[in-house]
């Protein structure tokens, strides 16, 4: 039906109604312009306020009217300057009024800039203390001892060339029986041990050693011969093994050299060096 109205209050469809049911809900405040209406014919929901003829027209208010009250009547009154300013003015100097505005002497000129100098000072000197205090709480490096470097090593000389003969191993180079006037026994029992004894030589003395091997258990054994000379350098000779062992050399220096026999194979060897 055309008539027929529907409203949304609070949220809950409410109708149908007459469009006179309507507008008395309106007038009684029982609709309000933001509720929502419908009828036949409208494809949704409107405020209440869009239907035309439900709510009464608002009435702008007036603006108000200029009344005689705001518009003055009367000019503001001036002031005449007294005879005393116009004749301040006229010797060029400033009338009272203006003279008592600065008021202000010299001295307490002096003394404001004065304290604004102390304060400024009084600030630096603060600063200078705080950086000063931070600076000294600092973690300072401890002094390293000095430590002298130590002394150069010796220069390393390459020992004198020896001019060796080959050991005695039979044949032509076989020297029967003992050299030199002075001897010791050596006796080895098992291989791999050897013995050690130091013999004083004079420096470009020719220098004769031999190994003469007596007895032996089992097997023919053999003997090898080391010479060192007082640095510790071996004497470059011939290296081989055999039952009886000899060396030459010229001492390139005196002091002691350590003279070593030691036994590679064989048990129980009786030996004497002759030097």
């Amino acid at each position: 039906m055309a008539d027929e109205w529907f409203y949304a209050n609070n949220g809950q469809p409410t109708g149908p109604v007459t469009s006179t049911a309507l507008r008395e809900l309106a007038v009684t405040g029982m609709l309000k312009p933001s509720d929502l209406v419908w009828q036949e014919g409208m494809s949704q929901w409107a405020p209440a306020s869009t239907t035309r003829g439900l709510f009464p027209a608002a009435t702008p208010p007036k603006e108000p009217s200029p009344t005689a009250e705001a518009i003055p009547t009367v000019a503001p009154r001036l002031e005449r300057p007294s005879r005393r300013s116009v004749d301040d003015y006229a010797r060029g100097r400033r009338p009272i009024s203006q003279r008592r505005k600065s008021a202000l002497g010299t001295g307490a000129k002096v003394a404001i800039i004065g304290g604004i100098v102390f304060a400024l000072f009084l600030v630096a000197v603060v600063g200078v203390a705080i950086i000063a205090i931070v600076a000294d709480s600092r973690p300072r490096a401890r002094p390293v001892a000095y430590v002298p470097p130590p002394p150069p090593p010796p220069q390393w000389q390459p020992p004198k060339q020896f001019q060796p003969v080959p050991k005695f191993k039979g044949g032509a180079n076989l020297r029967p029986g003992p050299v030199g006037a002075n001897s010791y026994p050596v006796n080895l029992d098992l291989p791999g041990q050897e013995n050690e004894a130091f013999i004083q030589f004079k420096q470009n003395e020719q220098v004769e050693i031999s190994v003469i091997t007596n007895t032996w258990a089992g097997a023919e054994p053999n003997l090898d011969l080391y010479v060192f000379d007082p640095n510790g350098m071996e004497i470059p000779v011939n290296n081989y093994t055999s039952k009886d062992c000899y060396v030459k050399f010229v001492a390139t220096q005196a002091g002691q050299y350590r003279v070593v026999v030691k036994l590679f194979k064989g048990s129980r060897v009786g030996s004497t060096v002759h030097y």
